[in-house]
């Protein structure tokens, strides 16, 4: 009689535990199982712990892993590749299976295959002990203290939330050959047993042992690990599987990551596919696309969400988090002295606001199309206002398109550049709004990003400047994404908008008090539009920046900087550009105009400040006690800049 259960293991540097964990399996009950094991090119002495057991039994199998995986998931997907038994189990290398943990699997996988035959996939899985480092109890049950319903699977909330690790996985040969039908792109799928259960759902059936078949380990090394019901660990739970297990550059936010599986899962399985099953991916896959409230909404209309209570919860606080602004982030990382009160969408602060969105065109008919459309898609109505700086293409015969269907308002004028234009540009909405946002022409916004900006800013004092920044996403022309970006590291106040902007225009809005003042001073004396919106709101004002990326940012060979490119391409462009085109005294000279405009409205520590860096000696400067720069590599080149007495 050939092996029934190969039992996969995928082992890196798991000296420390892995000997008690062979134990047991050689302790089972049921007896008619063998063990793949691949390690991940251990750098302690797992492989010759291994090899002590393998002398001893047979059944134990170092299939000779000779290249690193990097994580986990792929090394599980190799070895199900090598599985050729008519069931595996998946096995981690710091737990302790108790005596007769296959032998309760394997009754409830005899009792599916009466009920739904042999060839349909199925999966098993059981319940588990939470205990610590030396085997003590934490918690009898996995599920239970980890908010979840194990009675209740299916398609629908698994592809918002796994909902067993799979170390108490069982799967018929059926189910893992469909298994193994993976996107080209393996790191789509966040873990191997969350992509098991996905296809045992959509093509087969599950079965679950109530009771507890093994001690789950947790220590600090855990890849992946139990967590508590509380809204907060559980959405710290949910992300452990993208942020502890995959490389960082392959990370992704929770929600997203989700979105894609979803979107990936769609792709490989369309064929055999309920029409049910396909819509259920087709809607998690653009859930972020849907207007905010409408997101919960479809969560629980077809019952993405868990149903214990306390995970149904937890699930709703992080939905909420896109929802209502991600509200707890917004008060941590709006860094200045007036932590952000978030309003709901439905205040009426936020209802009856009237806001404008102004944009800058020029020769931008390959992409306009698509910001605009991403301005009008917006949860919370907008009014749209376009000024022309004199384009050469036919972009003005797109937006005669637009407003000729009472879309968008628009002017053709002279070439003024940039700055002028976006000024010119901001007279055009007249006095009647709110709120103004600056719009780029060739990026794409998310749908609530004026309603959050909105919830962020408009319960505040309006008497004073006002103004919201966010962070964005890095994307190619084709609007494939890069890199979240990184703008807000150490705070956005005074001190480190004097020698770097980093509010971007683009994901603005500002208050009418602020709209004002920038109308008020025009052009005169101004390097950037944003920047010195910025200084005006920072000195005059309050600004408050989201962690939040509110739109999708275009990086085009043409753009006028390289932000978001390479070290040396950043370096080069600010060699040529302050050095050989004088940018550095425009810098400077912007600074020196903010300084006499206002004043007599400055605070004395302001000024000080101002006047230190436009007139202070240069150790003076290069020994600032503040930091101005957000990154530490500038700001050390900005302390030699002064001490230069280039700056």
């Amino acid at each position: 009689m050939g092996v029934n259960v190969q039992i996969l293991l995928a082992s890196f540097n798991g000296e420390r535990f892995i000997g008690r964990q062979l134990e047991s399996l050689l302790a089972q009950s049921y007896r008619n199982w063998e063990l793949l094991l691949s390690d991940d090119l251990s750098q302690d002495a797992t492989t010759a712990i291994v090899a002590r057991y393998a002398a001893q039994d047979s059944r134990i199998c170092d299939v000779g892993n000779t290249h690193a995986h990097g994580n986990a998931r792929d090394n599980f997907f190799d070895l199900v590749e090598r599985a050729t038994a008519p069931y595996l189990a998946f096995c981690d290398q710091d737990d302790v299976w108790l005596i007769d943990k296959l032998e309760r699997e394997m009754a409830e996988m005899r009792r599916l295959e009466e009920q739904y035959g042999k060839e349909v996939p199925l999966l098993v899985f059981s319940d588990l002990a939470v205990v610590d480092e030396s085997l003590e109890v934490i918690a009898p049950s996995f599920q239970v203290f980890s908010g979840l319903n194990p009675e209740r699977v299916s398609l629908a909330n698994l592809l918002a939330q796994n909902v067993s690790p799979g170390c108490v996985m069982l799967a018929n040969r059926a189910l893992y050959h469909n298994v193994m039908c993976l996107p080209q792109n393996r790191t789509l799928v966040i873990m191997h047993d969350w992509w098991f259960m996905l296809t045992a759902a959509a093509l087969g059936h599950i079965g679950y042992v109530p009771e507890a078949t093994m001690l789950y380990r947790q220590h600090g090394d855990n890849s992946v690990g139990a967590s508590s019901a509380s809204a907060a660990s559980i959405a710290q739970k949910l992300g452990n599987y993208t942020h502890k297990l995959l490389p960082r550059a392959q990370q992704l936010d929770g929600l997203d990551a989700r979105m894609q599986q979803a979107a990936a899962f769609l792709q490989c399985y369309r064929e055999v596919l309920s029409a049910e099953d396909k819509k259920l991916c087709e809607g998690m896959s653009k859930l972020l696309t849907l207007p905010p409230l409408k997101r919960l909404s479809w969560c629980h209309a077809h019952d993405v969400l868990n149903a214990t209570p306390a995970m149904r919860i937890g699930m709703d606080w992080e939905l909420a988090l896109y929802e209502a602004g991600r509200k707890a982030d917004i008060a941590k990382t709006t860094r200045d002295s007036h932590p952000a009160d978030v309003l709901s969408f439905d205040d009426p602060l936020v209802s009856s606001a009237r806001v404008a969105v102004v944009m800058s065109s020029y020769n931008g008919e390959k992409y306009l199309s698509e910001q605009i459309d991403s301005v009008l898609a917006q949860d919370k109505k907008v009014d749209l206002f376009v000024r022309d700086d004199g384009s050469k293409d036919n972009t003005l015969k797109l937006l005669k398109e637009y407003a000729s269907k009472g879309l968008l308002s628009y002017k053709a004028g002279e070439n003024k550049g940039v700055v002028g234009s976006f000024l010119d540009a901001l007279a055009m909405p007249g006095d009647s709004y709110d709120f103004v946002a600056f719009c780029d022409q060739d990026d794409i916004w998310h749908a609530d990003k004026i309603s959050r900006a909105l919830r962020v800013i408009a319960g505040r004092n309006q008497s004073i400047p006002q103004l919201y920044c966010s962070e964005y996403n890095f994307c190619d022309e084709e609007m494939n994404f890069i890199e979240r970006s990184q703008l807000n590291r150490i705070g956005v106040a005074l001190p480190t908008l004097l020698v770097e902007s980093v509010c971007s225009g683009n994901t603005s809005l500002m208050n009418r008090t602020l709209v004002q003042e920038l109308l008020a001073n025009g052009s005169e004396g101004v390097y950037t539009h944003d920047w010195w919106m910025a200084l005006v709101a920072a000195g005059l004002g309050e600004i408050s920046f989201d962690s939040f990326a509110s739109l999708d940012y275009r990086r085009l060979s043409s753009s006028v900087s390289p932000t978001g490119s390479s070290g040396l391409s950043l370096l080069m462009f600010r060699v040529r550009t302050f050095f050989a085109k004088g940018q550095l005294d425009d810098i400077k000279n912007q600074l020196r105009h903010f300084r006499e405009r206002y004043a007599c409205r400055l605070s004395s520590n302001d000024l000080a400040l101002i006047d230190a860096m436009l007139d202070g000696k240069r150790l003076s400067k290069a020994f600032f006690a503040k930091r101005l720069r957000q990154k530490p590599s500038e700001e050390l080149a900005v302390r030699l800049l002064f001490l230069l007495g280039l700056m």
